[in-house]
C-alpha cells in the first residue's frame, strides 16, 4: 500500500482518478461537511492531508503526531479537525487556518 486514495463517481460507478501525497497507507478520510469537493485524509505517515478531490490538487496539510494517524474527523462547519494516532498522548484538535478555508 502507498498512500493513493481512489475517487470514484458513486453514481455512475465509475473511477474518476488517484489523489496521490501520502508515502504509507491512509486509514481513514472524511469529506467536508461543508464542501464535498474537500478530502481530509489520516496516514501512517504522521500526516492529514487535505485534498480538493474534484481538482485532484492537495491544498494543505497538518502534522504533529508522533505516529500513525489512525481516525480523522471534522466538525460540522470544518473549522476544527479531531484526530487519533497510536501514539499514548492519543488524538488532537487542530484549527484550520485561513490558508485551508474554501
Amino acid at each position: 500500500m502507498d498512500g493513493t486514495i481512489a475517487v470514484y463517481d458513486a453514481v455512475h460507478m465509475k473511477f474518476l482518478h488517484h489523489l496521490e501525497g501520502h508515502h504509507m497507507p491512509v486509514r481513514s478520510m472524511v469529506f467536508s461537511p461543508i464542501d464535498p469537493h474537500v478530502l481530509f485524509t489520516a496516514s501512517d505517515d504522521c500526516h492529514i492531508y487535505i485534498y480538493d478531490a474534484k481538482e485532484k490538487s492537495l491544498i494543505g496539510a497538518m502534522s504533529g503526531h508522533a505516529s500513525w494517524v489512525l481516525s480523522i474527523d471534522v466538525s460540522p462547519d470544518s473549522m476544527a479537525v479531531a484526530s487519533g494516532s497510536s501514539a499514548q498522548s492519543g488524538s488532537g484538535t487542530s484549527t484550520l487556518g485561513p490558508q485551508c478555508r474554501r
